[in-house]
């Protein structure tokens, strides 16, 4: 997963390099909308937990002077109920923000060329010689004692369980 600081300080960076994985692969525009409302959510969230703990002060000292609290009690029940929704809210997004940053893809490197296909790849290194066979090499799919069923219920797909 990409870093979200690095995300917040240059978003659009990131989706110029992501751009060369083709299109969509990062919103900027969800991303920031995200964002700006993750911190109202979460200053609103900030500033009704000051409010709450100022008025349980407040009770405190009230009761010390033998004072009614029942006005301040009815405050600190209004403020927890906000608090409470404005919590849920904020975790709500949250979840939402999580899987849209677990969506980006990685970025690539600047020297990965941009291509259409493994076609448009450049040959960076090669070591040692590819093998000459005297016989028609099989795939390894056609080799058999390969379960790819099982290794995609396991591993998911990609991968393959030898048997036997």
């Amino acid at each position: 997963m990409i870093d979200i600081q690095l995300l917040r300080r240059n978003p659009q960076d990131v989706a110029k390099r992501l751009a060369t994985r083709g299109p969509g692969a990062f919103d900027v525009s969800q991303f920031e909308r995200f964002e700006s409302t993750r911190k109202e959510l979460q200053a609103a969230v900030q500033q009704a937990q000051a409010s709450r703990n100022r008025i349980a002060k407040d009770i405190g000292q009230a009761k010390a002077r033998g004072q009614d609290v029942a006005e301040l009690m009815q405050q600190g029940e209004k403020l927890k109920s906000l608090l409470e929704q404005s919590e849920a809210q904020l975790e709500k997004l949250q979840s939402g923000f999580q899987d849209l940053l677990e969506r980006i893809p990685n970025i690539p490197h600047e020297s990965v060329p941009v291509g259409a296909s493994s076609e448009d790849n450049a040959e960076q290194r090669r070591w040692g010689e590819p093998r000459k066979f005297d016989f028609a090499p099989k795939d390894h799919v056609d080799l058999g004692g390969l379960d790819f069923e099982t290794a995609a219920k396991i591993a998911g797909s990609r991968f393959v369980v030898m048997k036997g």
